[in-house]
Order: structure tokens, then sequence, then C-alpha cells
């Protein structure tokens, strides 16, 4: 391949199992004129696929005419080996350098990824791999590697030490040079290399679990969970046990050249982080505004609500909820569905140019998005389900499209009334502090993780019976719904329609009462969880805005509110008063008779005893 590569843009085919992290660095790249990222794929098949697709289109615009076997005209493949399933973990990224350099050898192939051995790198190496970089390391050197290596000059980082051109030369000049390196530091190393080459290879396993089709969702996100737990241990691995660095790396040099020293300039981990975007749109490091990374805020607070979801769910409130009368399988199902398509939102609007001033903006449209995956997740689709009409005759339904024409319904009487949704988005994008009780917390504290907790949980509530919300409308009474969903309570239609009014009086209390009362005491009603169930509690928050904008029957329950708060104390000081002035006849007409009791008693006694001395004085 030609070095010469001035006027002439550097074609790139990308591979990586991670989506965000290609479109990241897709993105990042694009603010480069002479680089040219043709495709990104997840897996090395699907990069051999576009290679001879690439191919196929060259030989048929004769942009080249060479042997069936030559290499298309692609500059550079950066692959990352991360996430990959092999047979042997150890062998992965071997295995897959293999596999492109058999279709493509003289393809230059440049790795990214978290961590490769020694022995790895060496035999990447022996396979003509042009540079190796770990994932943390900075946009710019990465460019500057791309530019180098399509130049036709390797670039490697070994372990985390980079080492340029310059001194790979002069190292190339001596043979059996010794490293001394202080045996701690060694040992640490080893400890590290050691613990991230485990955890890597139990990663691998768990991604190979997550690829079967007929795992269950409770499996499913508990192995998800268990992922979580080793790549933030990963992560706290490499912060804590340092790598060697380039100033304890001394190389004597044996031969006539005297050279004193050679630097080499270390790529800390202790910096290495994901790519995120600035303000600008530029690729930087993300700012460690808080001791807490996202991953691990991510982590914590998902594992214990997932926990929570064990148990029964039962509703321990004094309101009916549509998820009421789902079975209890279907009802954790929802849950954890709910679940994972949050996270899937938040991890895209990670990457993206989002403020945390826009997100109360975009509060409608995310949870609008939300509630339409969740539903296409539940009933599938495609799914279908034949409806009965009159004179025998039968109808097919799609369910998804049906149950979407009450999507403005079920945002207005539903989505629209989940409390401090741009909060808890921006708590977990940007690890902003929580004002709780009119005291501010920073985002690592137990409070802020255990309010995000109750605002997590009642979003997932709130959805889970938005879902539901339109099924009761359009299909209640379908006896394979209530075969597939309905706990066994609930499969009459009298007890069907009993439920469906309930929730009507329900809706009607709350837009009425509840709802004008909760504004004007300047609270939120909660549904959260607990190890028994789901309860209510409500949670302090200003909304005088929204107390300013109610009208009619709704402003009538707050002036009543007030009316009561402005007369009562008066009433009860009046009936207090007036008890007490009751009581204090009472008690003196109650002493006058029973001063009128005692004298009547005493002129009884008295007339006794005369009546008696009479006697006694008659012969």
């Amino acid at each position: 391949m030609s070095n010469d590569l001035q006027g002439k843009a550097i074609r790139l085919i990308l591979i990586d199992h991670d989506p965000i992290f290609r479109l990241g660095l897709r993105t990042f790249l694009a603010q480069f004129a002479e680089i040219s990222v043709l495709v990104d794929v997840s897996t090395v098949a699907a990069a051999l696929h576009e290679l001879k697709e690439i191919k196929s289109q060259e030989i048929k615009s004769q942009e080249i005419k060479s042997a069936p076997s030559a290499a298309p005209s692609i500059d550079l493949v950066l692959l990352a080996v991360e996430g990959v399933t092999p047979a042997e973990p150890d062998q992965g990224a071997i295995a897959l350098i293999k596999t492109l350099k058999s279709e493509y050898a003289q393809l230059p192939l440049l790795l990214i990824d978290s961590w490769l051995s020694d022995r790895e790198i060496h035999a990447a190496r022996e396979l003509g791999v042009k540079g190796y970089f770990p994932k943390g390391t900075e946009p710019t050197v990465l460019v500057n590697a791309i530019r180098q290596i399509t130049a036709g000059i390797s670039d490697w980082v070994g372990g985390d030490i980079p080492i340029s051109g310059k001194q790979r030369r002069l190292s190339a000049t001596v043979t059996g040079s010794p490293i001394s390196v202080k045996p701690r530091r060694l040992w640490m190393q080893n400890l590290r290399l050691s613990a991230n080459r485990q955890m890597n290879a139990h990663i691998v396993e768990l991604d190979a679990q997550l690829k079967n089709i007929h795992l269950s969702q409770f499996d499913r996100f508990f192995l998800l969970g268990r992922r979580r737990e080793l790549r933030v241990a990963r992560w706290l691995v490499n912060q804590i046990l340092p790598a060697i660095s380039g100033s304890e790396t001394q190389l004597t040099l044996e031969n006539t050249v005297s050279f004193s020293e050679v630097k080499i300039s270390p790529v800390s981990t202790q910096n290495s982080i994901d790519l995120r975007f600035s303000v600008s749109g530029d690729l930087q490091r993300s700012p460690q505004i808080y001791p807490l990374d996202f991953s691990t805020l991510k982590s914590q607070l998902f594992d214990r609500i997932l926990t929570k979801l064990q148990s029964r769910l039962e509703n321990l409130t004094d309101i009916p909820l549509e998820i009421d009368i789902l079975k209890l399988e279907k009802k954790q199902q929802l849950f954890y569905l709910i679940l994972r398509q949050f996270e899937e939102i938040i991890g895209t609007l990670k990457y993206s140019q989002i403020q945390p001033d826009g997100l109360q903006e975009k509060q409608e449209i995310l949870l609008s998005d939300l509630w339409q995956a969740t539903i296409i997740e539940f009933f599938g689709k495609y799914s279908s389900l034949s409806m009965g009409l009159s004179m025998g005759n039968q109808q097919i339904v799609d369910i998804v499209p049906l149950i979407s024409q009450d999507a403005a319904q079920v945002q207005a009487s539903i989505l629209n009334k989940i409390p401090q949704g741009s909060e808890l988005f921006s708590y977990l994008l940007f690890q902003t502090s929580f004002t709780i009780e009119n005291v501010e917390y920073l985002a690592d504290s137990s409070e802020s993780l255990q309010h995000a907790e109750f605002l997590l949980e009642n979003l997932m509530i709130q959805v889970a019976n938005a879902v539901i919300y339109p099924l009761l409308n359009r299909l209640a009474d379908v006896e394979k719904i209530k075969q597939d969903f309905y706990d066994s309570r609930w499969m009459t239609t009298r007890e069907i329609e009993r439920f469906r009014n309930n929730l009507s009086w329900r809706y009607r209390w709350q837009k009425y009462w509840q709802e004008p009362k909760s504004i004007f005491e300047s609270q939120y009603v909660l549904l959260v969880l607990d190890e028994r169930g789901i309860r209510k509690i409500s949670s302090y928050a200003p909304r005088r805005e929204e107390l300013a904008q109610l009208n009619g029957l709704q402003q009538t329950v707050t002036l009543l509110l007030e009316t009561r708060d402005a007369i009562a104390p008066r009433v009860e000081s009046m009936m207090v008063f007036l008890g007490s002035g009751g009581r204090y006849l009472l008690m003196q007409l109650g002493r006058g008779i029973g001063l009128i009791a005692q004298g009547i008693i005493q002129g009884i006694g008295n007339s006794l005893q005369d009546l008696k001395v009479r006697k006694n004085r008659e012969p």
C-alpha cells in the first residue's frame, strides 16, 4: 500500500461490539477531513462481508484490477476485541486477527481494547498488526496513530507504555537490553493484569450466555447486572493498581554507543475514561464532578431496584392500579422491560450532545419513547389476535398499532404527570445534586441515591400503568388476553368491568381532588417499591407554577382547602371556648344538683333520727 496519502482521504473500517462507542468515535473522526469511516460494524464477520462488497464495487467501477485475493482499497481497520466470544478467551484477539488476515493478509490493523496481555501483543505483532491502543486513549493521540500507521509507521502501546517511532528505532538497535523494575511495582502490575484477565474472561462468558435467545427475562437481567458489576470492578482495579510507568523503566544499552536514558511517556490508566461529547461537539474526557462515575451510579441504582422486583409486587396502597390485573410473572416481566428500555435511553443520552437544561424540554419525548418501546417489547412488534365479530366472523387485529392509537390519551393522563423525570435523567447523566426537603445533597450521598431510587421506581410503575391502560380500553374482555396476562381473580366479565370502573373513579378523584390538593400542599405522591410490594409516599417539591394554572373545579378545591384552613382554627377555638363554657355550666349545675341532693338526704336523715327519738320517748 502506498505511503503517500497526501490529497487522499484515509479510509477506515471500525469494528466494535458497542454501538455507542462506534457512534462516538465515528462522530469525533468526522471533524477530520482527511479521515473517512466507510463502515462501522459489530462483528468481524460483518466486516468481512462489507470488505467483499467494497471490493466488488471497486472491481465493477474498474478502480482496481487485481487478483481476487487482493485487499480492497481500505487504509486501516480499527478492531476492538472486547466482548467477543471465542472458544478460548485468552486467544480471542489472536483468533480475530487470524480471521481477518486469512482473508486479507495485507490489510493494516489497529487494535483498540481495554487490555491485552504481553503474549497477545507479541503474537499480534508477529501477525502483522500495526498498532495497539487502550480504549481510554486520548482521541487526539488515536488520530495521530491513525495518520502514522497509514503512513507506514507502526505505533504500539506495550501494556500501558506507548513507544514512539524514534524510541522504537533506538530500541531496535539494542539486543538483550535489561529492564529493571521495582519488585513491588512489578508485583502490583502482575496482579493488575491477572485480575483484568480473569474478569475479562468472565465477561466473555456472560456475553456468550446473554446471546441465548431462550433466556428468561429474570436470568437476562441477573446476567446483565453481573456483567455491570464485573466492569465496575475492572475499572476500580485499573484505578487502584497502577501500571508500570515510564519513569520506573530504564533501558541499559550494552553497545559502544552510550545513551543515558530513554524516557517513555506513560498513558496512565488513572485518566483512562470513555469518550464523551463536549459542548462544542468534540470528544473529550468526562469531567469527574463527583467520586461516583456513571457506570457505578447506574449499577448501584439498578441493582437495588432489581432486588425489589423479586417480591410479589402487591399493591399496598388504597388506590387501584392498572397493573393489579396482571399475573405476577407478567408484572415482573413488564418492570424488567421498562428498566432495560430506560437503561438504553440513558445510554443513548450519555453520548448525545444534550445538556442538563435541555432535559426538561425532552422529558415528554423521552417518556413517550420509553412507553412505545416497552409496548413493542411486551406485546411483540408483530403480535396479533383474532377477535370474534357478529355472525361468526373473525377479525385479525395487530395489538401494538391498536394500543398506540391511545398514545395521546396515555401521554396526557399518565406520562405527563410523572414528576421530576428530568431531574432523574440529569442525575444519572451528569451526576447533578438533588434538593430534598430544601437541603441540597451531592450525587454520591445516600440521600440522593435513595431519592433517585424513589423517582425511578415511580417512573417504572407509572409507565407500566400506561402500558396496560390502553389494553384495558381496547382489549379488556378478549379471552386470549385474559389467558395470557390476567390474574385468576379478574377472569370474569363482571370482575373486569368492576376493575375498570374503579380505575375510572380513581382518575376522577385524582383529577378533581388529589391532584389539586397535592399541588396546593407542594408535594408529589410517589409510588415506590419495598420488600413487600408497592406503597405510597409523599415528596416535597415547589409547585407554584402549577398552582397558578389551575382553574375550574380544581381551583375551587384549592379555595375550599384554603377556606377550611382559614376558618377551621377559629371554629375550633370557638368550639373549645363553647365546650369549656358548657363544661363549666354543667359542672356548676351538677354541683348545685349535688348540693340539693345532699340537703335532701341530710333532711331525710334528720327526720329519721327525730322519728327514732320520739319512738324512744313514748312509753
